[in-house]
């Protein structure tokens, strides 16, 4: 029997680019003042290589090893393959099967152009002058870009935010789309939208499948979809929130190395989504990290402290269960349950940002069970690192929290997790090495974070 090969159409529309494929015609749409004003080759150029990172992924949900395009082979090819093996074993461990077969799929899936004439810009060259301070900040309303948005204004950075409405995050959308308001009416700040239809066949959800397989390359297509407003605003930076346990990564029972977060926020692989930006809009641009001397709980601790205007938005669950329908943090996954112990190691007001539930009880104990776990994997897709989370229940239970899972840490963790405090405080407040940040930004972003987390540090000491 002939093996099926999946087809991709792809054409430019009045708002932004069309993606058929089978049965199913997925739009992608800009406001028409961004889209109207991106220049005509430029527009070319982002159909070739959104229609490929929007379905690189599929021959590996349908079973097959085909999947050709209308389009002309596109320059981010070797950009997306190197992504997405290197997120295979991530997906894998997800979706609960071998890296090794993810691995081999990825690896014989065959992509067929029109023609192998790569499309490329025409060369921008960049006016003479002072360099542009503008910002593109892919933003969700997480702990990461509403700290890159406050910290980046007080550095002197001006940020264009860009939220990419997913279709199968249908309860997150509802509950950001209702704080984009208030946002603006608090900060000055717009919300600008992609409505990004392709999304609809994430998690496989166009055939009614359930897997992970996609996801991986989520950031690097989210810097291609940005590249339409980077050139509206003549802006020199994409800023992704990509924290220190984002360089999380390991051996698995496989020997398949394995980034825990998902290879595309490595810090190795910002600098080539800079590239890769660069080449596809024909001039210098950098993707940077502002964040990415921190860790999570650190990055908490800097925007509830410092910025409580922003931080006030925070809303950083899955939104996946039907538990999120009327409020904007579900308390049933295990997103909420981290970020709910972080807010409460820093002394965040959890109520204020919408949580109505204790989550150290006993009945929200199964969202902790892998923190209990043990066993050679410390992170799953969702978590932060194991001790990071030890040293915020042990802080929450220093402040007076009380629960079933502080009960638990208690018993199970503390006796051996105890002698080593002192180190995990100068490491999960600390400041780290940072590679994707301009030296000029650095230097004033390390002495806001030092001023803050040295406040933290002194903080925690008395209490514990």
């Amino acid at each position: 029997m002939k093996e099926k090969s999946i087809h991709v159409r792809s054409r430019i529309e009045g708002r932004g680019i069309r993606i058929a494929v089978e049965n199913a015609s997925l739009p992608i749409l800009y406001p028409r003042n961004v889209w109207s004003a991106y220049p005509k080759r430029l527009k070319e150029v982002l159909r070739d290589n959104l229609a490929l990172s929007s379905t690189f992924f599929i021959p590996q949900i349908l079973n097959t090893r085909t999947i050709s395009y209308d389009t002309p082979r596109p320059l981010s090819e070797p950009f997306l393959f190197k992504n997405g093996i290197y997120d295979m074993s991530n997906s894998a461990h997800a979706d609960n099967a071998s890296s090794v077969a993810y691995v081999k799929k990825f690896m014989n899936t065959v992509a067929s152009f029109k023609h192998n004439d790569i499309q490329v810009p025409d060369y921008e060259k960049r006016s003479s002058g002072k360099k542009s301070t503008h910002a593109i900040v892919p933003f969700t309303f997480g702990k990461e870009s509403l700290l890159t948005v406050a910290l980046g204004k007080e550095i002197g950075i001006h940020p264009h935010l860009v939220y990419v409405v997913e279709p199968t995050h249908a309860y997150e959308y509802k509950h950001k789309k209702s704080l984009m308001g208030a946002f603006f009416r608090e900060t000055g700040l717009k919300v600008h939208e992609i409505k990004h239809g392709p999304g609809y066949m994430r998690y496989g959800r166009l055939w009614g499948k359930n897997t992970e397989l996609g996801w991986g390359l989520q950031t690097t297509e989210y810097v291609l979809l940005s590249l339409p407003f980077l050139h509206y605003w003549n802006a020199e930076y994409i800023t992704l929130g990509n924290e220190r346990s984002c360089a999380e990564a390991a051996m698995d029972s496989e020997g398949i190395l394995t980034h825990w977060t998902a290879y595309d926020q490595h810090p190795d692989w910002t600098s080539q989504q800079g590239l890769l930006a660069s080449l596809m809009v024909g001039r210098k641009t950098r993707v940077i990290s502002l964040v990415e001397p921190l860790h999570e709980i650190a990055e908490i601790a800097v925007l509830h402290r410092r910025y409580p205007e922003f931080a006030q938005f925070q809303t950083s669950c899955l939104a996946i269960d039907k538990k999120a329908r009327s409020n904007r943090w579900c308390q049933n996954c295990e997103k909420c349950a981290s970020m709910y112990a972080f807010l409460q190691a820093v002394g965040a007001d959890v109520a204020r940002l919408g949580f109505t539930e204790n989550l150290f009880d006993g009945a929200h104990a199964h969202l902790y069970k892998n923190l209990f776990r043990g066993g050679k994997n410390k992170d799953s897709a969702h978590y932060a690192v194991e001790e990071e989370l030890f040293l915020a229940l042990h802080i929450a239970n220093k402040r007076g929290l009380k629960g079933n899972v502080i009960d638990t840490f208690k018993r199970r963790t503390l006796p051996k997790f105890r002698k080593e405090i002192g180190e995990h405080i100068r490491e999960y407040f600390g400041i780290h090495a940072s590679n994707n940040m301009p030296a000029s930004l650095r230097k004033r972003a390390v002495s806001i974070y030092e001023e803050e987390l040295s406040k933290v540090r002194k903080e925690i000491s008395k209490i514990l």
